[in-house]
């Protein structure tokens, strides 16, 4: 799920909707984003965010698996590229 106002894309859980990751930050640079507001994913699990304004692009976030949560970690980490 994005956030373009928090500049997050959230994973969740699709059978509880149970959050089971984020990731993102504001910015223009590779792997930041500014104002996401398209998604979808390919069979392997990686990630495409379109973004609007400033950046105007598409990015692939590369699925490696969620990581191991760090104490009081909410939500955890995902591993992204």
């Amino acid at each position: 799920m994005i956030d373009g106002a928090n500049h997050h894309v959230w994973i969740l859980n699709r059978e509880t909707l149970q959050i089971l990751a984020r990731f993102g930050q504001q910015g223009l640079f590779g792997g930041s984003l500014n104002v996401p507001h398209a998604i979808t994913v390919d069979s392997r699990g990686n990630i495409y965010v379109g973004e609007n304004f400033d950046a105007r692009r598409f990015q692939r976030f590369l699925f490696t698996g969620l990581g191991t949560p760090k104490p009081g970690a909410t939500p955890p980490t995902t591993v992204v590229r």
